[in-house]
């Protein structure tokens, strides 16, 4: 049986669980409730929560990182960064999100 009690992963990098379990409208209010909230922290991998939400083609956590600001040119520990994503579907995923938005 799984517990319900927080793991580190979950409870250090919330917002990465979030984006990663795609629930936006967790993250939305996470988000909206604590201006504290840093969106560029890096997770031991050394993605921000927007390099995941893309390579995971989460694009409505993408879209909500980039409202709260997110750095869409923060380079991951490969110097890859959110425009890059990982393959033609997310990058041109990101364009469209980013596009919309910025």
């Amino acid at each position: 049986m799984i517990s319900a009690k927080k793991t580190p992963e979950k409870s250090r990098y919330s917002i990465h669980y979030m984006v990663w379990h795609d629930k936006h409208r967790q993250l939305e209010k996470a988000l909206s409730a604590n201006e504290q909230v840093d969106v560029e922290t890096l997770d031991p991998r050394g993605r921000t929560p927007l390099h995941l939400a893309v390579t995971l083609g989460h694009l409505d956590c993408a879209r909500l990182l980039l409202q709260h600001g997110a750095d869409v040119s923060k380079e991951n520990r490969n110097g890859w960064t959110g425009e890059t994503g990982r393959g033609c579907n997310s990058t041109v995923a990101f364009r469209s999100t980013c596009n919309n938005i910025c």
